[in-house]
């Protein structure tokens, strides 16, 4: 009886996709750099699948197993875990919760014993659907969040008694939409999938990566590639005033949120590691040699000298929390990996200077290669699925950008360096 009535409860509330059901978004990609004004709402019809017994299913991935992808940290974990009471109020929270549970279950094999792989298939198919549906919901919302901040004098950050604090559910939110910018630069992206289907493809039991697609070509792949790389920046930046106020107003140590910056707080007051030589070695001849080869502008010179000197801070904090967690997390085993945050890692795409960005969106040879050094350093963080192939994928769109000359073999030695396969020694790698 009890079997039924559960089956009974599943038929009525969990539909599989049909086979013409469109997968096309009706608008633009939200997280995409193509996606046009920060006004411009993206609607996607609801998928039968996205049921309240569906969203169950997918809430309870989040916290039992995609939360743990973003830190091995455990205040970390239980603050994504507690959160989720404000994501029942904050709808634009709620979405973006249950979009990257999607996601990482379409990148993740249904059953690695199974033979069956029409049935993966379909789970993949049913996944991207949830995928594209609550991210097109969650992104209007969030950007009419952040567009109602006042963030002088705004009374959002002055009432401790108002739950839940919308500024935290703000700052989740971006977190999230980073990760999610993210993924799309891996073999794990979504919108791989929709080309896929476009092209006719068949998916395997995940998303397959991105080597051909009978629509698009190696060029083409690889600049679609680096604009999807230039997102992270574009989603990272937009919470950071957000945050910027609420650290100054001292109002995340009353909540929750704190602990997902606590890492990254408590790192900056360590007492300091020791670093192999080579490190800083590395990071003065980069701000030397590198830029008198590539930048003959003194100006353009002091922006990438900026960036790369606020990389090297990233790049060392990120040797902080390793050795913070170590302290903490004795009993880890295995690849050290497993330890470093790529959300730390993300923060050299927040606060690096705009200048720098311009000179991106130039092409600027210098500031390319800047951008190769971080892409680089990521390799630290590749073990997670939403870093499938990441580093390789970014370091192929940048040298397509480049073309062959002095940047491209500055681009070689960052590559030898910092993002070879096997374990580099020292500290950082």
């Amino acid at each position: 009886m009890g079997v039924s009535v559960a089956n009974s409860v599943a038929s009525r509330h969990v539909i599989k996709p049909t086979t013409n059901m469109n997968l096309e978004p009706k608008g633009p990609n939200p997280i995409s750099p193509s996606s046009g004004s920060a006004n411009t709402p993206t609607t996607i019809n609801k998928p039968e699948s996205t049921t309240w017994a569906f969203d169950l299913h997918l809430m309870s991935h989040f916290t039992t197993r995609t939360v743990y992808t973003f830190s091995s940290y455990p205040t970390l974990v239980n603050a994504w875990q507690t959160i989720i009471r404000d994501a029942v109020s904050q709808p634009f929270l709620l979405h973006g919760i249950l979009a990257i549970a999607a996601l990482h279950l379409a990148s993740t094999p249904r059953y690695p014993d199974d033979d069956d792989d029409d049935d993966n298939e379909f789970t993949t198919h049913e996944y991207i659907r949830a995928f594209q549906y609550h991210q097109s919901e969650a992104i209007p919302q969030y950007r009419k969040i952040l567009q109602s901040f006042d963030l002088i004098g705004d009374a959002e950050f002055d009432i401790r008694s108002r739950e839940p604090w919308p500024a935290g559910p703000a700052y989740a939110m971006g977190f999230l939409t980073g990760m999610t910018a993210a993924a799309e630069v891996s073999d794990n992206s979504p919108s791989i999938y929709l080309e896929q289907e476009r092209d006719g493809m068949t998916a395997a039991s995940a998303i397959t990566p991105p080597a051909h697609s009978p629509s698009m070509g190696k060029g083409a792949r690889l600049e679609d590639i680096f604009d999807r790389f230039m997102s992270i920046f574009i989603a990272t930046r937009g919470v950071r005033a957000v945050v910027k106020a609420a650290l100054e107003a001292g109002t995340f140590q009353n909540t929750i949120y704190r602990h997902l910056i606590g890492p990254v707080k408590e790192s900056d007051h360590l007492p300091a590691v020791p670093i192999e030589a080579e490190f800083s070695e590395w990071y003065d001849k980069f701000r030397t040699e590198c830029l008198n080869d590539l930048a003959s502008e003194s100006s353009k010179r002091e922006v990438c000298a900026a960036a790369i000197t606020c990389l090297q801070e990233v790049h060392d904090g990120a040797a902080r929390l390793l050795e913070l967690k170590r302290e903490r997390l004795g009993h880890v085993q295995g690849d050290r990996r497993l330890l470093y945050d790529f959300g730390w890692l993300l923060k050299w795409t927040a606060i690096v200077g705009q200048e720098f960005l311009a000179l991106v969106r130039q092409r600027q040879d210098a500031a390319l290669v800047v951008l190769a050094q971080f892409a680089a350093i990521c390799k630290m963080a590749e073990d997670e699925w939403y870093m499938k192939n990441w580093v390789k994928n970014a370091i192929d769109a940048i040298r397509h950008m480049l073309g062959p000359g002095k940047a491209m073999e500055w681009v070689d030695r960052i590559v030898h360096r910092w993002a070879r396969e096997e374990a580099v020694p020292g500290v950082i790698l």
